[in-house]
């Protein structure tokens, strides 16, 4: 499934336009060697907002400016940096870096030039890998004084892209720990680093953070914002958000149809440099579905010299490949590929994704045959996501984590004992509502299709509910609780209520 949108509205089809004449003129002055007209145009262009392989041209032009021409100006430098951070190129955030500082010094002290690079370099600093939030919230502030409200000269992403705002160009998990004190601190001050003044990012980090500890109708009310925010990037990330919370309901509007209508949106603005990831999110929808043609059919077109290396420019499609690997049971290149993604994430400075990449990791382990390799990357997957509370990185895996967390549970009786309960409750859930999720392609055919009806009363009699809490539980009649225990004990196979609850237990939903 894709979500590359056929028709452009008018101010998209005026915004690529331009964008393509600049492209276009940036590249002619490069071939002409004109190097002082293409870094003039260069310096005017949002770099985060270029398509990857935009994104790899740019950069390539600016490693071949003339030292003169690349030190131009501290914007400038600015866009080195920020196309070399984008694209994992550690020596060439360096040298931008090194230039931007170098034209600092050569600033008088109590200049306007002097602050004007002050307030650059502080900025693109925060591009470095290992900033810790900490650093981010001190640096926000010293830029929001400096700029006294005027607007900044250079706008940074708050979501490199991603889906996500909490976990995108920067993860701030260590935010989340105190999500609602560190909103009303920054929502004020995100003006000075983020475009359209940050309008929503706050709720849509909120909104994630609640998620991610299973707190599904707390997120859901802290969205409102961050869908209808005036930023493309900020939007994708809520309504992505949305989407995978439609997901957990069966009774809610498909989530595919959200994200039709958000791509449509997006291209009619010229937020192309989505695309990617835009599809990336669907493949993972196809995936959770158990639409295996699908995931294959995007797979094939993720081939090529932009997917071989992780990066941060990539990392979350070259995630999603390796979740359709793990889907599609090719399991030795999903191991390779989350082996890959971790050495580029540190132990600290990322946590949400060094953590999806343990669990899938151990999916794979677990398949090839590697149970302590499994267990292992599980009880490290634990101990990172316990002081945050993150139970859904583990319960949005389904059925197969259930089984790695549940042998965890009985083999090395971690430390995390009540986390682990928790990431287990989800995981049941899950279960049930996506059982086609990393499900070999038999047991998908298999699997029985619950309502969310039938979904919570199997929990409730697994309780050892009788029909009358049934009804008082959920608000309904005697005869329409019969209606669904009956369709539930059909769809099992189950002769009764309590056959049900052990078919259930043995396919794993319970």
């Amino acid at each position: 499934m894709g979500f590359v949108a056929q028709t452009t509205g008018e101010s998209g089809v005026l915004v690529l336009h331009e964008r393509q004449e600049q492209w276009n003129r940036m590249q002619e002055l490069a071939a002409a060697q004109d190097w002082a007209g293409a870094a003039a145009l260069l310096e005017t262009m949002d770099v985060q907002r270029l398509a990857a392989r935009e994104k790899q041209s740019a950069a390539q032009l600016a490693g071949a400016l003339p030292e003169a021409e690349a030190r131009r100006s501290p914007l400038l430098c600015v866009r080195r940096a920020q196309l070399a951070a984008d694209l994992g190129d550690a020596g060439a955030l360096r040298r931008a870096l090194a230039d931007l500082a170098s034209l600092r010094e050569k600033s008088r002290e109590g200049t306007p030039a002097r602050r004007r690079a002050d307030d650059l370099l502080s900025a693109a600093s925060l591009l470095k890998s290992g900033v810790d939030n900490a650093q981010l919230l001190l640096t926000l502030s010293v830029l929001y004084n400096e700029l006294a409200g005027a607007a900044p000269e250079a706008v940074f992403s708050a979501t490199g892209g991603r889906p996500s705002v909490l976990n995108g160009a920067k993860d701030l998990s260590q935010w989340g720990r105190n999500w609602r004190a560190v909103s009303s601190i920054v929502r004020p001050m995100l003006g000075a680093l983020l475009a359209e003044g940050g309008k929503g990012a706050p709720e849509a980090a909120a909104a994630e953070v609640l998620y991610l500890k299973n707190d599904l109708n707390g997120a859901a009310l802290q969205l409102a914002a961050a869908k209808n925010a005036p930023d493309a990037e900020i939007r994708f990330a809520g309504q992505a958000l949305t989407a995978q919370l439609h997901l957990l309901d069966p009774a809610a509007k498909p989530p595919e149809e959200l994200l039709e209508r958000l791509a449509e949106t997006l291209a009619g603005e010229g937020a192309g440099w989505l695309d990617e990831n835009m599809q990336a999110l669907a493949a993972r929808l196809d995936i959770a579905r158990g639409r295996l043609a699908q995931a294959q059919q995007w797979l094939e077109g993720r081939e090529g010299a932009q997917f071989d290396r992780p990066c941060p420019e990539n990392a979350y499609v070259l995630h999603t490949k390796a979740m359709a690997y793990l889907a599609l049971d090719r399991c030795r290149e999903a191991a390779m590929l989350t082996e890959d993604l971790l050495l580029t994430v540190g132990d600290e400075s990322r946590p949400i994704d060094r953590i999806g990449y343990l669990l899938d990791g151990a999916l794979a382990c677990e398949r090839l045959g590697g149970a302590d390799a499994a267990l292992d990357k599980v009880c490290e997957a634990l101990a990172l996501a316990q002081p945050y509370g993150y139970v859904r990185l583990f319960a949005d895996r389904g059925a197969p984590m259930l089984a790695l967390l549940t042998r965890c549970a009985r083999e090395r009786a971690p430390e995390q004992a009540a986390f682990l309960k928790r990431a287990v409750d989800g995981a049941k859930q899950m279960s049930l509502v996506c059982p086609a999720l990393y499900a070999p392609a038999k047991a998908q055919a298999d699997a029985p299709q619950l309502t969310a009806a039938e979904v919570e009363i199997l929990h409730l009699l697994a309780q050892g509910k009788t029909n009358k809490d049934i009804c008082d539980a959920m608000g309904i009649k005697l005869s329409t609780a019969k209606f669904h225990i009956h369709n539930l004990c059909e769809k099992l196979g189950a002769a009764n209520r309590t056959a049900a609850v052990s078919q259930a237990k043995k396919q794993g939903m319970l």
